[in-house]
Order: structure tokens, then sequence, then C-alpha cells
């Protein structure tokens, strides 16, 4: 297990000498990232926002917190080969918190973890009325994510959500603070302009990532301007989530005005795919060599 969490690890830092940009799709479950593996995808993305609305129900206002989101990494990373990034918010707590968050995160087979400086409890990055922890506090938590990890492999991404609360040269501040404490990688949540990404690009080492998808400027860029500007790695955090609710969303209400169910297999998978896709012929050809072997019951 322990070699093929390393190897996973691995495989995610060989994504950043591609010559394209990397996608990295979001999810907030386990099917959701056999899907995004079958796609195709090389890395991919356990969204606290998706985690929060999927399996709980709820908004992304610190309502979840580490038992919730351990649980999650634990149930995907079971089921899928492919390298994750998790999403770690705060830490949950202090210099303790995140030592233990990045630990159990790390036994459970994440390929890396993000750590952001809101105060807990924390919105969502996209959310107004963020409060921001002291910059010192910040560095701390980054300090601890980074002496934490026992597998030198596994990425610690340090992501900023004081752009539209403190601005952006206390933003880039941190960004570099963050890479000074030991930080592989930094994000910058909440970019308001192509400036804001071209000054991140130009003022911090990197490799780079964006988060689009999320109904900002970014959605409309082309990706190959992106990655010409220096980024490795883009982050899809939600919109597997929400492509779910809008076509789920639509579905029930044809059914309900209708009245009838005849259109539903036009726009569904059949049984039989979705029964692949979650992987039953491995467990029947197990099932039917057990049953060879047993031979005819007496």
């Amino acid at each position: 297990m322990k070699r093929n969490e390393t190897k996973k690890r691995v495989a995610l830092g060989s994504l950043l000498g591609r010559s394209e940009i990397v996608f990295l799709p979001g999810g907030g479950g386990p099917l959701d990232f056999l899907l995004i593996e079958q796609a195709g995808y090389q890395g991919a993305y356990l969204s606290g926002y998706s985690v929060a609305a999927q399996r709980f129900g709820v908004p992304d206002i610190g309502l979840i917190a580490f038992r919730e989101m351990l649980d999650a990494v634990q149930a995907v990373c079971r089921v899928t080969s492919i390298p994750i990034i998790v999403d770690g918010d705060t830490g949950y707590g202090g210099v303790l918190n995140v030592r233990q968050t990045i630990r159990e995160f790390e036994d459970a087979g994440a390929a890396a973890v993000s750590i952001e400086d809101q105060c807990w409890p924390k919105r969502c990055g996209h959310m107004h009325n963020k409060a921001i922890e002291p910059i010192d506090t910040a560095v701390d938590k980054i300090e601890a994510a980074v002496r934490a990890r026992r597998d030198d492999n596994m990425m610690i991404i340090a992501r900023t959500d004081s752009r539209d609360v403190l601005g952006l040269d206390e933003a880039i501040r941190r960004c570099k603070a963050f890479k000074a404490a030991g930080a592989d990688m930094v994000t910058l949540h909440g970019p308001q302009s192509i400036e804001d990404l071209k000054t991140l690009v130009g003022e911090i080492e990197g490799p780079h990532n964006v988060i689009i998808g999320e109904g900002e400027f970014t959605d409309a860029m082309e990706v190959s301007t992106l990655f010409d500007m220096g980024f490795q790695f883009a982050g899809l955090a939600s919109s597997v989530l929400r492509t779910y609710v809008s076509a789920v969303s639509v579905m029930l209400r044809n059914v309900k005005h209708s009245g009838h169910i005849r259109d539903i297999a036009k726009s569904t998978v059949s049984l039989d795919e979705l029964n692949e896709i979650v992987g039953i012929k491995v467990l029947q050809d197990f099932e039917d060599e057990i049953a060879i072997r047993a031979g005819p019951v007496r």
C-alpha cells in the first residue's frame, strides 16, 4: 500500500513537466473519481465544497471538518489509482491540528494537501465575508504541514484567500512567505484579473496552479494562454458537482411535469454501464474463481 501511495505522489509531480496544462477535475465522493479516472484524467482534486454538498448536503462554511474529510479521503483513495490533491481547508486548528491533518491524509493516500489562510470556521473561497488569519499564523501552519509529512513526495500546497479581503500586494506577500516556509506550490485563490495572475507568476517561483470553472473571469480564458503564462495545473474544483445538480434537476422536473419516464433512458447510462463503472466485472470474476476452485457442493 505504501509503495502505491508513493507511486501516486511521484506521478503527480511528474505531471508538472508536461508540455501542456493539466486539468484536475474536482469531486466529493468515490463515484466522481471513478468517472474522472475512466475519462482519462491523470490527477484529481478532492474538493471540500463538493464533500460538504454531496455527502452531507450542507454549504462549505465550516460545517464539516477533519474527520469528515478524512473519511472522504479514505473512501476516494480506495477506489482510484490516480493521484489526489486533497482540500485540507485551514488544517482544522493550530499547528498540532495541521500536523494531524497532514499525517492522517498522507496515511489515507493523499498525493498532495492544500492548506489555506482563512480563520476557522472558514467559507468557500468564492464567498464574501471571509476572515483571514494573521500572516504569522498562516506561515506557521505551512511550516507545520511541511515538517509533518513523512513522504517528501507528497506536495504541500499553500493557498491564500486574502486577495479580495486584503488586496493583491498582501496576497503576493503571503505567497512568498509560504514558499519560504517550504510549500511546494502556492495558489492565489480568487484572482480578479489577468494582471493578478501575471503578477503571481512573475513574482513567485513555480510551479503554479489556477482554479477555473467557478464563475470567474478565468472561465473564459484560453487554456493555452494560462499555460503560456506559466500555469501547470488547472483545477475544476466544483464543476463535476454542479454538472450533476444541473442534470439531475432537469430530469426530476421533466418527470414531475410530464408524468412519464420514457425519456429518462435518452439521457442516462444503462444499468449495465453503471455496473461497469463501479467495477462489477472484477468482483464477478473473483466470485467465479472461488466457485470454480471450491468445486461442486457435496
